[in-house]
């Protein structure tokens, strides 16, 4: 049974990350992969930012969101909720 709250959830998983999937490895599989995996972990992060506004974490997320619009400008998602 899972425990905790989304946010909690999204939290805990996203602690788990330890950089790119793959790194360094140029296999074509591993590649796709890699760049699959990498999305998975910018969605899941920005759902957590949004579940963090929700819930009023608007302090804590503003230097995140930054970062984020900072490192992916073209991503819509990213600079909105």
């Amino acid at each position: 049974m899972l425990r905790g709250t989304p946010r909690d959830r999204l939290h805990e998983a996203l602690s788990l990350w330890r950089g790119p999937a793959y790194d360094g490895i140029d296999l074509e599989v591993c590649v796709a992969e890699a760049a699959r995996l990498a999305e998975r972990r910018l969605a899941a992060l920005e759902k957590r930012v949004d579940l963090d506004l929700r819930l009023g974490g608007h302090d804590e997320v503003v230097a995140e969101l930054q970062s984020l619009v900072r490192d992916h400008p073209l991503r819509e998602r990213c600079g909105t909720s």
